[in-house]
C-alpha cells in the first residue's frame, strides 16, 4: 500500500530517492527529490489550500512560482499554453567546471522545433 499525507498518495512502485505524490481528487502533484520539492496544482486556490494544510505538519518555505528544479530551467505561460524546459544553465555550469566551455558544439539529435503532444491515454490536462 502507498503512503498517504493529507490525501496525497505516493505510487506503490518507487525504488529511488525521487518521489512523485499525486492527489487524484484535487490534482495536486508533489515532486520530491531528497529535500527539493515542487508542488503543482490546477489552481492557485487549491495550491494555497494545500500549502496551508501541509504547513500544519511541516516547515515550508514558499519560493514562489517555479523557475528551476533540479537543474532544469522552467518557463511557462498558461495563457499562451506553453511550457519550456531547458538545461542550458546546468550544462554551462558543467562545461565551466571541467573547462570545456570552448568545446565544439554538436547539433541536437532531434528537431528542436518539434511540438510534443501528450499521450491522451496516459496523460491528462488538469487546468
Amino acid at each position: 500500500m502507498g503512503v498517504k499525507v493529507r490525501g496525497v498518495k505516493k505510487p506503490k512502485k518507487n525504488v529511488c530517492k525521487a518521489c512523485l505524490f499525486i492527489n487524484n481528487t484535487t490534482k495536486v502533484i508533489i515532486c520530491l527529490y531528497i529535500d527539493d520539492l515542487a508542488i503543482l496544482a490546477p489552481s492557485e486556490t487549491i495550491f494555497n489550500n494545500f500549502i496551508s494544510s501541509i504547513s500544519k505538519d511541516f516547515k515550508i518555505k514558499n519560493l514562489g512560482v517555479i523557475k528551476d528544479y533540479l537543474g532544469i530551467d522552467i518557463d511557462f505561460n498558461l495563457n499562451k499554453g506553453f511550457i519550456k524546459l531547458s538545461q542550458a544553465t546546468y550544462i554551462n555550469k558543467v562545461l565551466n567546471k571541467y573547462n570545456l566551455q570552448d568545446a565544439k558544439i554538436k547539433s541536437t539529435p532531434m528537431d528542436s522545433y518539434t511540438k510534443l503532444q501528450p499521450n491522451k491515454e496516459q496523460a491528462s490536462y488538469c487546468i
